[in-house]
């Protein structure tokens, strides 16, 4: 089994190793990918472009406003297409700091609102799909849904659940030793 030599750092860090990687003054970014990203959560966000044609950072800016996009986009008029979220901030500051783009959803968002849409329909038409039977011809046919042995997602499966009984082992000898809920929650 591999060992995970991941490293845990600070926003602050992936931020500034981001700005060194980037360097704008000599890329030419035609297809631009912005989205938003957390400093921290519900508190404070960023945004964090991409050239989407070498997958690579190209800078981070200090929120998440139409503004700040539409100056940052005045300064790079070869974009040519905006890969963004859904979110109307985006739209704004694309539209007004580059026009001549054309403004694409992103395959996430593409994704999420076609999911979003199915579960509608199949929820508004489920009365149907409970009248729904599938002949069956032959008792050695092939079954609709074949399922395959994934021993690797098995074992995920396994460890997270494993993981998830020792934590709520460990919450309740902390309980029986009369730890505060607080205290237990930040251990």
């Amino acid at each position: 089994m591999a060992e995970d030599l991941s490293m845990q750092v600070s926003h602050d860090t992936r931020v500034r190793l981001i700005r060194k990687e980037a360097n704008t003054a000599d890329q030419l970014v035609r297809i631009l990918g912005v989205d938003n990203w957390s400093y921290r959560r519900g508190k404070r966000y960023g945004t964090l472009l991409l050239n989407l044609e070498t997958h690579r950072p190209i800078d981070v800016l200090p929120d998440r406003t139409a503004a700040t996009l539409a100056k940052w986009l005045a300064n790079h008029p070869e974009i040519l297409v905006i890969s963004r979220d859904r979110g109307g901030e985006y739209a704004l500051g694309s539209r007004q700091g580059a026009p001549q783009a054309v403004q694409v959803a992103d395959r996430f968002h593409v994704v999420r609102h076609l999911a979003e849409v199915l579960e509608r329909s199949f929820h508004r038409h489920r009365h149907l799909l409970k009248h729904i039977h599938l002949p069956v011809t032959n008792e050695n046919a092939i079954p609709l849904f074949v399922r395959y042995a994934r021993p690797d997602r098995e074992h995920r499966k396994k460890q997270a659940r494993d993981k998830l009984v020792e934590r709520y082992e460990a919450v309740q000898r902390f309980v029986k030793q009369g730890v505060s809920h607080r205290e237990i929650a930040r251990r």
